[in-house]
């Protein structure tokens, strides 16, 4: 009997002790205390508060909670010491879009430094000065599908790289493929959109991109700059000198675009593929057309070449099944292979000029018929020349 009190007795007295550890314990809210008074866990008082450092996060989505990497708030006491705390309030509020001043308040005290930030409304259009404020908001903004994209405009003064560089527009709008999204970059200080080569194409491959303004200060768009988009028409502005190799390759939902008066040359293939486009002017500036240029062009009706064209590269309008009837200026001394190849619906071909037997590939209008030979023969020369649609024989008119 005298055991089993001395038992009792044990568990009692551990009891004690652990009850008291609990109380002594408390909930420290976190590392930190907001009492809602002027007294901190040790007693001393909080006689004023600052934000010794900013967020790092700035943009924000309506129903997005604040993210305080970066917050550094220091408390100053009534006997002379300070030290960072992390049990502070915010008057944070994303219910609602728009810039917000948030203030920071601790142990009874508000801090007399704010800060901002910006909430933006989900399927929004927005305006960004920088590109990680873009990802912040893109990333946030629900999936929807190519007719009603999303828009934004972009005030920066780089693309931040190609396509395969994480952080850049391009990787950006790759990432989040299934929000379409119609680009505005005539805020951006840029002077070219790609390079070189493929590798510095800024949007290749980008499919949910379906429009984009391009700045007055470019005066090139690059290889393969745009290639793989579901751009549905361009505007190319008048700084713009020239259109790289492939640079619109393969945008099957272009249906027109302008090239101004001061493109000078157009690189190879650089519509090669646009499927849905009707037709294209080409200006007067323009002195070469690079090779299968607009091969592959099936919905292509109408087009203009240049008088100041000399050569007509090889397969530059090869596959454009739909395109009636063309024009050859005075300028042009040389048709290369393939040039107009399964040209199926080509009924009508005026030469305005002179082009010899040399400059006259025996491919150049193959699957079209025989042309070259009617057009060399004694008869021949510039002239208008048509067929029945489906034919081989030509007649000069």
């Amino acid at each position: 009997m005298k055991n089993t009190n001395k038992v009792f007795g044990i568990i009692i007295a551990l009891a004690a002790v652990i009850g008291f550890s609990f109380a002594a314990c408390g909930d420290s809210g976190g590392g930190g205390n907001d009492n809602g008074g002027n007294n901190n866990d040790n007693g001393k008082t909080v006689l004023s508060i600052v934000i010794a450092g900013f967020p790092t996060k700035t943009t924000y989505v309506v129903g997005d909670r604040l993210d305080t990497s970066g917050l550094v708030v220091k408390a100053f006491y009534s006997d002379g010491t300070n030290q960072d705390v992390t049990g502070y309030t915010t008057n944070f509020d994303s219910s609602t879009a728009g810039i917000k001043t948030v203030t920071v308040s601790y142990g009874g005290k508000t801090a007399t430094t704010t800060f901002t930030v910006t909430v933006y409304a989900k399927g929004a259009s927005g305006t960004f000065n920088s590109i990680y404020d873009f990802e912040v908001w893109l990333t946030a903004q629900p999936d929807n599908t190519a007719a009603s994209p999303h828009t934004a405009k972009l005030n920066v003064s780089s693309l931040g790289g190609s396509f395969l560089t994480a952080g850049s527009v391009g990787y950006i709008i790759q990432a989040n493929a299934n929000k379409y999204l119609s680009l505005d970059l005539s805020g951006c200080s840029i002077t070219s959109i790609g390079g070189g080569s493929s590798y510095d194409s800024p949007f290749q491959g980008c499919s949910n991109l379906t429009g984009v303004i391009i700045p007055n200060s470019v005066t090139s768009i690059g290889q393969q700059a745009f290639s793989g988009t579901s751009l549905t028409n361009v505007n190319i502005p008048n700084s713009v000198t020239s259109i790289g190799i492939m640079a619109f390759q393969g945008c099957s939902s272009l249906t027109s675009v302008n090239i101004p008066n001061s493109v000078t040359s157009i690189g190879i293939g650089a519509f090669v593929s646009c499927s849905s486009l009707t037709s294209v002017n080409i200006p007067n500036s323009v002195t070469s057309i690079g090779s299968s240029t607009f091969a592959g062009c099936t919905s292509l009706t109408s087009v203009n070449i240049p008088n100041k064209v000399t050569t007509i590269e090889e397969r530059t309008f090869s596959g454009c099944t739909s395109l009636p009837s063309v024009t050859i200026p005075a300028s042009v001394t040389s048709i290369g292979k393939e040039a107009f190849r399964d040209c199926t619906s080509l009924t009508s071909v005026t030469f305005q000029g002179v082009i010899s037997s040399s400059g006259f590939n025996e491919s150049a209008f193959s699957g079209s018929g025989i042309l070259r030979d009617k057009y060399l023969d004694a008869n021949g020369g510039p002239g208008t020349y048509v067929r029945a649609k489906g034919g081989s024989v030509w007649s000069k008119q």
